[in-house]
């Protein structure tokens, strides 16, 4: 629970004060003094400057599938003439390193010391060293590398131009920036400081006049969406005739390479593109040679094709590029293509196609170097596991790498409020919201508006698929007209556009560690139809219902992604029609957007109503009830109770509908007298209507139902009874809604 959500629980008033933290900067920027029960961060003072905090609004973009963050502006006022001095670009440097020091060498060489005295702050690079003493008129002793939240790094010296020493911040743009709030209750007494938002500085500051200045935060999600993953050395040339082990494995086959530093396997498949127009898998690497081993038999051509074809290799002139797969099955793969820096094997930090102990080598870097820290890898983990493999070739932006794992795994990315990227699905909720927004919630004077947004709706979806390694090129593309929709929306100019360059593997060896993927293809446009109808359908099939209100600045730990419950306390004046006959009160909702007001103390947020109906399963019409005991039109394994991961066991929730009436009671399976039978913890409190009515598993709490062991996620294809609802075999695929 975060403070502000115990705070007000306490009914205790809530006084917020606003400051701004700044990576490298030796100062808090706040609007008005922190009590002194507070903590400051080592080494910085306070000023206060901060004027006003403006906050736009941030959304969860289904296209783009991740976070578009807010910008924050600073406004700031320079009383005491601090920030003249501080928020100048210092572009002149006042002295320079000249002796070579390590990243964790506290002694410096410098061509002059002049107007330095401990305890100063230099600024080298990127980095903030804190001065220990200045032993004589060239030479600092006992600094405090890395200091005020950066990072130590190796610093080159020369007698005449060795790296630029200055005394002020010489450079603000992509900084990394903190705003903390700090909670103090009527009686002046500090209780806590947290995150409220991490940030990064998009342009220098801005003097405005009259000792006026103002800075501009973006979120961090966009320092990371433009990073790429897959560049250095692109191929490596052929320098020998290729041999054919016979006497091992005759489907191997070693080609004599010029370098091989953008050939070094790690921990997942990786794959070369042959010159000769074949693509194989990488099995071995040989610093004797040096020389690559590639199998003939996991590759988009035949063994035999290849092995009759090695000859047409050219010494010197034909060559291998490198390719990588990301591995569909788990998200490690990705964690390690987003993580990886050096290849230290620790975590996520396993980095192929790089010598592990040279960061500055040429070869193949297989990781974006995003500090493990700013990822939350549990959200990764616990996303479902892809029937495809996203394909690296050359190059690819981690935005566009994470977009297409996020269509195949019905996810979207935001950020949290320490700077995390977090994966969030998609789909409806599965398991209660701990968070409410009640009746005191909410600004009684404001209005909460439900509209259905529909802009999200597109009748036509162009998508490039079967893309070829060999050609680089997409050699498909398919147009996907939902015909039902063209008749709704007749005139309307949306079209979405998606590029996939996944691929298809059968693994004949099982998946595990170490192991690697056989005979890969690309997906055919056929199965991309499939792939992107269930995506589509699955996001856009319906006006999706949003409820704009705005909440009091308890709410504020309530982040993009997030699932709320509205509360049925809400009264009169605030409740209003969910636009399907029922109301919002006690509904499920995700946070679409969210814009905070700090000077007026509330949250603006919209939410989308999450309706617990669709793509659930698996699903049973009622034949008839008596008491507490139901019959179901079904004899299929949906309730057998023999497995959880397929069907209705005992301790699991339901929901038993009424479809007329748009009602559902939450119940929970007490026993399994025979497979057409369920008895339930108690009488429905509706009449039921014989083969109208349905009994579901339960999205709603995932927790106490036990429907978490299920193994289904909303997301991904739902594995249903057929339309009519009288069951039949256990795996019949309908991803489309049977009810409202």
């Amino acid at each position: 629970m975060t403070l502000y959500d115990d705070l007000a629980q306490q009914s205790a008033h809530v006084r917020l004060i606003l400051g701004l933290v700044v990576d490298g900067v030796p100062h808090v920027l706040v609007e008005s003094p922190i009590p002194s029960s507070f903590a400051i961060l080592t080494g910085r003072t306070q000023i206060t400057a901060v004027s006003s905090v403006r906050e736009g609004e941030g959304r969860l973009d289904l296209e783009t599938r991740r976070e578009i963050p807010a910008t924050v502006e600073f406004g700031l006022l320079d009383n005491a003439g601090v920030l003249a001095s501080l928020l100048s670009v210092n572009r002149r440097r006042s002295t320079w390193i000249t002796a070579d020091a390590t990243a964790v060498a506290t002694g410096l060489a410098l061509e002059s010391t002049s107007g330095m005295t401990a305890g100063d702050i230099i600024y080298i690079g990127s980095e903030s060293i804190t001065i220990g003493a200045v032993a004589s008129a060239v030479s600092l002793t006992g600094c405090t590398r890395g200091t005020l939240g950066t990072t130590a790094a190796l610093l080159k010296g020369s007698a005449t131009d060795g790296d630029a020493v200055y005394r002020y911040v010489p450079a603000w743009e992509g900084r990394r920036a903190w705003l903390y709030g700090w909670t103090v209750l009527p009686n002046g007494i500090g209780l806590s400081q947290e995150i409220l938002a991490t940030l990064i500085i998009d342009e220098p500051p801005r003097h405005n006049g009259d000792n006026e200045w103002s800075i501009v935060c973006a979120g961090v999600m966009q320092e990371y969406m433009q990073r790429a993953v897959g560049v250095g050395l692109t191929s490596a040339k052929v320098k020998g005739p290729s041999v054919v082990d016979v006497t091992g494995d005759p489907t191997i086959i070693s080609f004599p390479v010029e370098d091989i530093t953008a050939f070094v396997i790690g921990g997942y498949p990786m794959f070369a593109v042959l010159d000769t127009g074949h693509v194989v898998e990488v099995t071995a690497v040989s610093v004797l040679g040096p020389t690559i081993s590639v199998s003939a038999e996991t590759g988009y051509q035949n063994r035999a094709k290849l092995v009759k074809e090695r000859t047409g290799l050219r010494q010197n002139a034909s060559s291998l590029r490198p390719l990588a797969i990301v591995d569909g099955a788990t998200a490690y793969p990705l964690l390690w293509s987003l993580i990886s820096t050096v290849g230290s094997g620790v975590g996520f930090d396993v980095l192929s196609g790089r010598v592990g102990a040279n960061t500055y080598d040429a070869g193949w870097r297989f990781g974006a170097g995003i500090p493990a820290a700013d990822i939350d890898t549990a959200s990764f983990l616990t996303r479902p596991a892809l029937s495809h493999n996203v394909l690296i070739d050359k190059e690819r932006p981690v935005g566009e790498i994470l977009q297409e794992w996020c269509y195949l795994s019905g996810s979207a990315i935001v950020t949290t409020a320490t700077g995390q990227l977090r994966a969030v699905s998609i789909a409806h909720a599965r398991s209660a919201s701990t968070v409410t927004i009640g009746a005191n919630s909410i600004i009684p004077d404001t209005r909460i508006e439900v509209l259905a947004d529909e802009s999200t709706i597109t009748p036509l979806v162009t998508v490039q698929c079967d893309y070829s390694p060999l050609t680089q090129e997409h050699r498909a593309e398919i147009n996907l007209i939902d015909e039902d929709k063209i008749k709704r929306y007749p005139r309307s100019p949306r079209r979405r556009e998606i590029s996939l360059m996944s691929i298809g593997c059968s693994d004949a060896r099982g998946v595990g560690a170490g192991d690697s993927w056989e005979a890969p293809t690309s997906i055919s446009a056929g199965e991309i139809a499939a792939v992107v109808a269930d995506i589509v359908s699955g996001e856009s099939a319906l006006a999706r219902v949003t409820v704009s209100l705005t909440v009091t600045l308890d709410k504020l730990s309530v982040r993009l992604g997030d699932v709320v419950l509205i509360g049925s306390d809400l009264p009169n004046g605030l409740d209003v029609p969910d636009m399907a006959g029922g109301t919002i009160a006690g509904s499920y909702a995700r946070v679409i957007a969210r814009r905070p007001n700090y000077d007026a103390s509330t949250v603006g947020l919209t939410l989308e109503i999450l309706e617990p109906l669709l793509h659930v399963c698996p699903a049973a019409t009622i034949a008839s009830i008596a008491g507490a005991t139901v019959t179901l039109a079904t004899t299929g394994p949906e309730v057998s109770g023999a497995s959880p991961a397929h069907d209705f066991f005992v301790g699991c929730g339901v929901l038993v509908h009424d479809r007329s009436a748009s009602l559902f009671d939450t119940l929970t399976v007490l026993a399994i007298p025979s497979t057409t039978t369920l008895q339930l913890s108690s009488v429905p409190s509706f009449l039921i209507a014989g083969g109208t009515d349905y009994l579901v598993l339960s999205p709603l709490d995932g927790a106490s139902s036990g429907t978490t062991t299920s193994g289904y996620d909303l997301a991904e294809l739902s594995i249903l009874t057929p339309a009519n609802g009288v069951g039949s075999v256990y795996g019949a695929v309908n991803n489309t809604p049977r009810w409202r």
